[in-house]
């Protein structure tokens, strides 16, 4: 059974308070990412993580590469956000859900940006390989999420935020697949929130899947962690 951190707790009291409340204000998500969403509900998809990720797209992208997201959400706002910023990258954002992929879609198109948007589980319906991949998973343990994000307004939700019973279900498929779409000096930016996973565990899923940690990425004041990796020599 999952066991909750005292950040988890904090965290279970005050996100579903204040979280929306940002992520429902157009204003705020467009100052912060340059570009204008628009969700499918009242709020974007994006957290605390999402900034860490960001914050690693704009130290590990080079222009004219090709560029993968993994979960794009509704709106594609990181997909959206580096093809603005750099030029001439070939981006595609991936997602469960066809709606989602829908929408991403019109997102794109409303600001002007070229991004090819696939449904897809993980890397099933995906052909070729990418310079950088980038990946902000589930990371609700299934127990934590069924209680606190049942506000979240969206049929399939739990595509969202449910990393499975130890919260590491997801990016264990993730990081399985993943290398073989890496190109010779491609990296994975794998973002996680580290009041759900512990960095011991993460670092043996990292050994067992053939991955090399190259760096990490943090901010002050931020639980999300990003971790970049490339495989093996």
């Amino acid at each position: 059974m999952y066991r909750q951190s005292k950040y988890a707790k904090i965290i279970s009291i005050l996100y579903p308070r204040i979280a929306p409340h940002i992520r429902a204000s157009r204003t705020i998500t467009k100052l912060i990412f340059k570009v204008t969403p628009y969700p499918r509900h009242r709020y974007t998809h994006w957290d605390l993580c999402t900034l860490v990720l960001k914050k690693a797209l704009d130290k590990y992208v080079k222009e004219h590469q090709r560029i993968l997201e993994m979960g794009s959400s509704d709106t594609g706002i990181l997909c959206m956000y580096i093809a603005k910023k750099r030029n001439g990258l070939n981006v595609t954002g991936v997602d469960i859900s066809p709606d989602f992929v829908e929408n991403a879609g019109r997102n794109a198109e409303k600001n002007n940006l070229k991004i090819t948007f696939i449904q897809s589980d993980l890397f099933s319906n995906i052909e070729g390989s990418f310079d950088v991949i980038f990946f902000n998973p589930p990371y609700n343990p299934t127990e934590w999420g069924r209680k606190y994000m049942r506000n979240i307004p969206e049929k399939g939700a739990s595509n969202v935020w449910d990393g499975g019973k130890d919260s590491y279900d997801i990016i264990r498929r993730f990081l399985g697949e993943a290398p073989g779409y890496l190109s010779p000096d491609g990296k994975i930016l794998l973002g996680t929130m580290l009041f759900f996973q512990e960095e011991s565990r993460l670092l043996e899923i990292f050994n067992e899947t053939g991955l090399e940690l190259i760096s990490t990425v943090s901010a002050r004041i931020n639980p999300g962690k990003v971790y970049v990796l490339g495989k093996k020599a």
